[in-house]
């Protein structure tokens, strides 16, 4: 089924900042909602969404050929200086 806007993918029952929400759940779905979102939110939800919504539980996605792998939220780091910053 499609997503609409105004929908939530949230059970009813959970609460926004409530245990069990993802890095990029909310970023995503106030993408549905058009909201603003900033760059790295955008990046995160993205992470989100082609991670299957972390159907699986919170990994690194191991793709290091994909544009936004450096800001993955759950990659794992070897370094600290391998994170590029984000110019707005």
């Amino acid at each position: 089924m499609p997503f609409q806007k105004g929908h939530s993918i949230r059970p009813k029952n959970q609460s926004k900042r409530g245990r069990g929400v993802f890095m990029g759940q909310i970023e995503f779905e106030n993408h549905l909602a058009d909201k603003k979102h900033l760059p790295k939110g955008a990046i995160i939800a993205k992470c989100y969404d082609c991670m299957g919504f972390y159907a699986d539980g919170t990994m690194d996605c191991e793709c290091p050929l994909c544009p936004l792998y450096p800001w993955m939220p759950y990659r794992i780091k070897t370094d600290s200086r391998d994170t590029p910053a984000i110019s707005h």
